[in-house]
């Protein structure tokens, strides 16, 4: 096959109800010069037999097999590593894409080359795959020419960065970042990252579909993010933070720019942080006198 334009990585563990319904929208998709790598990180059900069954079919499809479980951090990164599109994008198991995804995302980044990133609304759905919630990002400012003013849309107006980190970016760009990091929250981290490097845009259009059932919430236990955390102290907060001053004083950013985005970032830290333990003491609270 010639060299891909666009990679798809997708990563997956225990993979079976939903795999199918993935890589068959990559199959729908009106774009058609992709590769698709499927890396099985140590499945105990039949996830890896439905991906070869596809790669049989398809040679735009490859399979990757590790022998266990070697956490998310590491899956993610070697499907970023061992692929060539000059754009990239992951693709969770569980979700799946409108067939006019790439070639709409393909389209904005051919247009602006000042963009890093492309990215479409996002569909919640339920365990039968209907759609119960919309949610497109209205970050004001993530695509400006001006650096502080993107990580300042970011850092204040990105509610959840499911969205953007399923996107399509250069690679070009996601090759200066940490990838996911092993940290809480790694999706917010790399659009941070991603947004000091070059502007990042919404499609308005509902073509990402997010599974999220009602009930369904992000995992407590962060050792699924690499085995190595178990047992290890969180300290989100500190992580996130970490990232993103690294990522800014190592950035291209000149003169006082620096500066006022570290403490950008640290105000919007510590007011989110604030935030969340308020909201959480009075859910606490109605919990208790209900």
């Amino acid at each position: 096959m010639d060299e891909p334009t666009v990679s798809i990585g997708l990563p997956v563990f225990n993979g079976e109800r939903f795999l199918a319904r993935a890589i068959d929208s990559v199959l729908a998709q009106t774009f058609e010069h992709w590769e698709l790598l499927i890396s099985d990180n140590g499945s105990a059900d039949s996830t890896v037999a439905i991906a070869r069954q596809y790669a049989d079919r398809d040679p735009r499809i490859r399979v990757r097999v590790n022998e266990q479980n070697m956490g998310a951090v590491a899956n993610f990164e070697s499907v970023f590593r061992e692929t060539s599109g000059r754009y990239f994008m992951w693709l969770a198991h569980d979700d799946w894409i409108d067939p006019r995804y790439v070639d709409r995302c393909v389209g904005i980044l051919e247009a602006r080359p000042d963009l890093v990133m492309a990215f479409a609304g996002m569909n919640v759905v339920d365990d039968t795959g209907r759609p119960f919630r919309h949610r497109t990002e209205t970050i004001d400012g993530a695509d400006s020419l001006n650096a502080v003013v993107r990580f300042h849309a970011i850092l204040w107006g990105l509610v959840d960065p499911t969205s953007p980190v399923f996107g399509i970016a250069r690679r070009s760009a996601l090759e200066q970042t940490g990838l996911i990091r092993n940290s809480n929250e790694p999706d917010r981290i790399l659009v941070g990252e991603l947004s000091l490097l070059g502007g990042i845009h919404q499609d308005p259009d509902l073509l990402f579909f997010h599974y999220g059932p009602p009930g369904h919430t992000r995992r407590d236990n962060w050792a699924w993010l690499d085995p190595r955390n178990r047992g290890r102290p969180r300290l989100a907060t500190f992580r996130i933070v970490r990232h993103q001053l690294n990522a800014i004083w190592q950035g291209h950013s000149r003169g006082i720019e620096k500066p006022v985005m570290a403490m950008d970032l640290i105000t919007a830290s510590l007011i989110k942080r604030t935030v969340g333990k308020v909201r959480a003491i009075r859910g606490q609270r109605e919990s208790t006198s209900g």
